[in-house]
């Protein structure tokens, strides 16, 4: 009884999904290939409601596989296949993704105090759970999410796992995806540390400014009241990918998220598998709202170079 239950529900699916065109169009090809099957094994003819019944179910069929293969074909050509070429082994479901997140940890409670939205000046204090709490920044979790659609989006289904920044795993002992720059992350910190031929880097200007600086130019790009920059940037080797979404402040990490997830098709077509980085000035406000200053890919001669 369930058996047919169960079948009777994934028929009903099944016939939602067949668009009246779809049956018409299928019903057109299912009754001919009813009577091809009925003259090569030789059986005896039916009645002409038998007939036409089944053909609308061969039809149906049609109807429902046909565009279920077309949409197949159009989402691994449109999506799946320019997202491997940014994702690479990220969107791999045999290979473990690592998304490193950057911690804070407030020292005082009246950190975790909520605004009322309909009560100005009121407040409701967070209790904190398990001992010390420790959060995400806003703009931090805005770059996760970003990710995280577009490993959906690749096919990613499993093996994806989210840590805080300060667990003991070397930067080159997988595949991470590290947010925030080195001021914020100890991954990140890591990354540059340990490749020191990167095309950008971040430099600190004093304990609470940091700067990005061009290796390959003389630019140099800071944040002030209107304008933050961020940086995307991967980097593969033999045994690891790594991917930076970072800011000289949180809102530039968002926008980096943001510039990855909205122009991912763009930057398939520009870089493929080759490594590269990007520098983005991104209004201050607004994450989403930013432009490229500055592009650099690594050649086949192993020479990073700046690109337009």
């Amino acid at each position: 009884m369930e058996t047919l239950k169960s079948f009777i529900k994934w028929l009903w699916t099944v016939a939602k999904r067949v668009h009246w065109i779809s049956l018409l169009s299928g019903l057109t090809v299912g009754v001919p290939i009813w009577w091809t099957v009925q003259a090569f094994m030789g059986t005896r003819k039916f009645g002409a409601g038998v007939e036409l019944a089944v053909g609308v179910v061969l039809g149906a069929l049609a109807g429902w596989a046909v565009p279920e293969f077309i949409s197949y074909i159009r989402h691994l050509t449109t999506f799946s296949k320019p997202l491997n070429k940014i994702f690479g082994e990220f969107a791999s479901n045999t290979k473990e993704t690592i998304i490193a997140m950057p911690t804070l940890f407030p020292k005082e409670t009246n950190a975790f105090l909520k605004k009322s939205p309909f009560l100005p000046g009121d407040t409701m204090e967070i209790a904190q759970r398990h001992g010390c709490p420790w959060v995400y920044t806003e703009n931090d979790a805005r770059a996760m999410a970003y990710c995280l659609s577009l490993l959906a989006a690749a096919g990613k289904r499993k093996n994806i796992s989210i840590i805080r920044d300060d667990e003991s795993l070397n930067i080159q002992s997988g595949n991470f995806i590290c947010i925030g720059s080195p001021k914020s992350s100890l991954k990140s910190k890591q990354l540059f540390d340990s490749y020191k031929d990167l095309p950008v880097c971040f430099v600190p200007q004093s304990e609470s400014v940091w700067l990005l600086k061009s290796k390959l130019s003389r630019d140099v790009w800071e944040a002030n009241s209107s304008f933050d920059h961020g940086l995307i940037l991967k980097v593969h080797d033999s045994s690891s990918t790594t991917l930076v979404l970072a800011g000289i402040s949180h809102v530039g990490t968002g926008a980096a998220g943001w510039f990855l997830w909205r122009n991912w098709q763009h930057l398939a077509s520009n870089f493929e598998e080759s490594n590269f980085a990007i520098v983005l000035r991104t209004d201050k406000n607004y994450h989403h709202i930013c432009n490229p200053v500055f592009k650099a890919k690594l050649s086949r001669s192993g020479q990073w170079e700046i690109i337009q």
